[in-house]
């Protein structure tokens, strides 16, 4: 699997200072977003709001271990596959970082695991 690192759904997505604005560990109550807009998008809107649940790293690799898998590895990277706030700027390979904190804070992981 490869997915954004929960660390990048802490940062306040409208100051480029990088401010910690969320929670880093999970909450009963899911964060709702009432911009309507898909994260995963140039600015595409929904008729709903979102509603999402912030999982640690610790609660994922937990997850794949308590249903029986195997963790073969787990990666983490300093770039997204997508604009996930608007200061990003592409990389030289294509992916998004956060300008200033390129070997800083982890934006995305993968993971492989196996029954």
């Amino acid at each position: 699997m490869r997915d954004t690192h929960p660390v990048l759904m802490t940062i306040d997505e409208r100051d480029e200072s990088v401010k910690i604005s969320m929670d880093y560990f999970h909450q009963d109550k899911p964060v709702k977003w009432g911009n309507n807009v898909d994260y995963s998008s140039d600015g595409t809107k929904l008729s709903y709001p979102s509603h999402e649940w912030i999982w640690p790293v610790s609660d994922i690799i937990n997850a794949a271990s308590k249903t029986g898998l195997r963790v073969d590895f787990f990666n983490e990277f300093d770039y997204t596959f997508y604009k996930a706030v608007s200061f990003m700027k592409r990389n030289n390979n294509g992916y998004w970082q956060i300008p200033g904190f390129e070997k800083k804070i982890p934006l995305m992981f993968s993971m492989k695991a196996i029954k």
